[in-house]
């Protein structure tokens, strides 16, 4: 959260890329590029730490201190009066009498010079600056480093997308912890699309084995895809995202959705009646079985810890789908797919 709300204040960012220029001439070409990009805030290098319009700068100092703006300084004698009607701490042990001239020979009199030293300087360059920030950004072999910030929202992703991709295309070696998650993201993504399908699989074998119709395999799997879809819909309506933590909720709908399919087809074979099935104390199981489920995985949305948080809230979400589908649609179909009785 803080880390959000200083890149937020624009004060810094965690997502920062990093790439290495061969020498000076490309960092700065590259600089040069990345700035123009509406993903990048801002491009730092070395020479950013280099003073800029130093001559200009010096003008205007100068120009503040000319002979001419130089008040002329009230005497001795009348800063001790001054003191004394002030009643300033000491004045009574200020000495009656100084040397006005030797006070203004050494306070005044060179002030010009001093002014004069003072905005002299040499050559300002690389080299000028110290020596452990200068080691930071260059290496011993003459590489430049090019710190690169993001101008956007970086739990956007499309924002993140956009970012790396722009970097990339002028720095092509630049890394950080931008690319870092957007890989890791791959993976997750890449192991999630696994765990979907093995799961679906796995769930087709049980409930071929377990149940009589073969038919009541995809029964049971219409109302857990709806309840996905829906999750996922809902999770769009209020501005809930997709992470890391809580992309394991869907094949989770599918494992603690099927239970409730397995009973409901099972008692519905038995009574063979949309009426009969309700008075039957199924409903109420079922009801209860996903009630206490959803109290148990609900319990997470008080979390301090927004992954935690995260699936608490998607869970919710998705228990709830997954009853209401459960109970309404799928005893629907099972009444509307049975087979009427020959007369």
């Amino acid at each position: 959260m803080a880390l959000n709300q200083l890149q937020q204040e624009g004060l810094g960012s965690s997502y920062q890329l990093f790439a290495i220029a061969k020498n000076q001439q490309q960092a700065q070409q590259w600089q040069a590029s990345l700035i123009k990009q509406p993903s990048v805030a801002s491009v730092r290098v070395v020479s950013d730490f280099l003073p800029k319009d130093l001559e200009q700068r010096t003008g205007q100092l100068q120009a503040l201190f000319t002979e001419s703006d130089i008040a002329t300084p009230m005497s001795y004698l009348e800063f001790v009066d001054m003191a004394k009607t002030q009643r300033w701490q000491g004045s009574e042990r200020l000495p009656d009498t100084i040397d006005n001239a030797s006070v203004s020979g050494h306070l005044f009199a060179s002030l010009s010079n001093g002014l004069s030293r003072l905005t002299q300087f040499d050559p300002v360059t690389i080299e000028s600056l110290p020596k452990v920030l200068s080691e930071r950004y260059i290496s011993e072999q003459g590489e430049w480093l090019v710190v690169i910030s993001p101008s956007e929202d970086m739990t956007n992703v499309d924002a993140l997308e956009q970012f790396i991709t722009e970097s990339k295309q002028i720095a092509p070696n630049a890394t950080g912890r931008a690319v870092a998650e957007k890989e890791v993201g791959s993976i997750i993504v890449s192991a999630f699309q696994a765990a979907i399908m093995m799961s679906v699989f796995g769930i087709a074998l049980i409930l071929i084995w377990s149940v009589e119709k073969k038919r009541d395999v995809l029964l049971i799997f219409i109302p857990l895809t709806l309840a996905s879809l829906s999750t996922l819909g809902l999770m769009h309506w209020l501005g809930l995202s997709m992470n890391m933590a809580n992309i394991i909720v869907i094949p989770l709908i599918f494992g603690l959705g099927v239970d409730n399919g397995i009973h409901i087809v099972k008692r519905f074979r038995a009574v063979r009646s949309l009426e009969a099935f309700f008075k039957t104390s199924t409903p109420k199981a079922s009801l209860v079985s996903c009630l206490t489920t959803l109290a148990t995985f609900g319990a997470l949305i008080v979390a301090d810890h927004q992954g935690m948080h995260s699936i608490g809230l998607v869970l919710t979400i998705a228990l709830s789908c997954i009853l209401v589908f459960s109970l309404t649609l799928l005893p629907l179909l099972l009444e509307v797919t049975k087979k009427k009785p020959i007369e």
